[in-house]
């Protein structure tokens, strides 16, 4: 073209609105990234130019689904630059109008132990999961077996309340997350078992006493919210309840010392007026020597935790209630072998607590 020269030719020019990112979902990931996450918004442009997803410091390929949202993979928070980082579209180099949302690495949820770890499905049965990194949020939720989910009751950073659905059956995995979108990456066991008159769980302790026991009163036992004071007698032993625990079918209630300080096993009975009578149904409490660990093998692994190892002791009871290993603050479900050694998977170092 010649400056001056005028021209027929004319070519569209099209003025369209600026696109604008309202909401990142999920908001949060693993410091390895590696998440598919939404970008909601409006004027997203499908098919136009080169479209990338911006975390802080690193762009990533975006694919625009439609006007109003667009999906990527999220970087490693070392390529992304912090922590805590703002994610927008850009779209040929231009950012969407200084519009997207925050987005966070780390902090997921992390699950060390379940307690109680057997007990019933459904009628208002409650356990409580122990681990870290849980937050007090809206989208904090239990799911059981990896399927079965219900809201969570955040106590703290270290401890999650939640009901256990009904219809549950066996041995099942209990995960948490923050948000419902993104899981614990380590779980909990909690075993399914069937109501009866009274179930005592664990169903063995030392015989020295000072176990923690939960005692269920299902069938015509009378346990109920409305009982009075409930006291629960091993043996010839009468004890007062700590707690209503799991709803309003069952207590917590710490063992008396065995009779003449003897192994043996006694019927456990509860009463819902004070001890004045106690009901026929009864459960069953075994009185053990005391467990005894001497030795583990082997005694180091890395800082990812995973390896397979043995605790060697004395009596170690196969079986009966629930058995875990613990290693500073993180606790992992074991598996016993016979009296004289357990085996359990050796926790992360993040979630032990230390390096020793």
């Amino acid at each position: 073209l010649r400056q001056g020269q005028q021209i027929s030719a004319a070519s569209n020019f099209m003025y369209v609105a600026n696109a604008e990112v309202t909401g990142v979902m999920p908001s949060r990931a693993s410091e390895a990234g590696g998440v598919l996450v939404t970008l909601a918004g409006t004027g997203l442009r499908q098919g136009q130019g080169s479209t990338a997803c911006r975390f802080g410091q690193a762009e990533v390929a975006a694919t625009v689904v439609d006007g109003s949202s667009a999906v990527c993979r999220v970087p490693s928070m070392s390529l992304a630059g912090a922590g805590r980082v703002w994610a927008t579209l850009v779209a040929d180099g231009d950012a969407a109008g200084g519009s997207g949302g925050e987005f966070m690495y780390g902090g997921s949820a992390g699950v060390s132990s379940v307690f109680p770890s057997r007990g019933l499905s459904g009628a208002g049965s409650v356990v409580t999961v122990h681990g870290k990194g849980f937050e007090h949020s809206r989208g904090l939720r239990c799911r059981f077996g990896g399927a079965e989910e219900v809201s969570g009751v955040w106590r703290s950073a270290e401890r999650v309340e939640c009901g256990v659905p009904g219809g549950l059956e066996g041995n099942v995995t209990v995960e948490v997350s923050n948000d419902g979108l993104e899981w614990s990456s380590m779980s909990g066991m909690y075993e399914v078992i069937e109501a009866g008159g009274v179930l005592v769980i664990p169903s063995t302790g030392s015989i020295g006493g000072g176990t923690i026991v939960t005692v269920y009163g299902g069938g015509s036992s009378g346990l109920s919210a409305s009982s009075g004071r409930v006291v629960v007698k091993f043996g010839e032993v009468a004890v007062s309840a700590a707690a209503l625990v799991s709803g309003s079918r069952a207590v917590a209630v710490v063992s008396p010392s065995a009779p003449m300080g003897q192994m043996g096993t006694v019927s456990v009975h509860v009463s819902v007026d004070g001890g004045q009578t106690f009901h026929r149904d009864a459960g069953e409490f075994a009185y053990m020597p005391n467990a005894e660990v001497t030795g583990v093998m082997p005694s180091r692994a890395s800082e990812a935790g995973g390896v397979l190892v043995t605790l060697a002791g004395t009596g170690l009871r196969q079986g009966q209630g629930s058995t875990a290993c613990r290693f500073g603050q993180a606790e992992v479900a074991a598996t016993v072998v016979d009296g004289s050694s357990a085996v359990c998977r050796v926790p992360s170092m993040s979630l032990a607590g230390a390096g020793r």
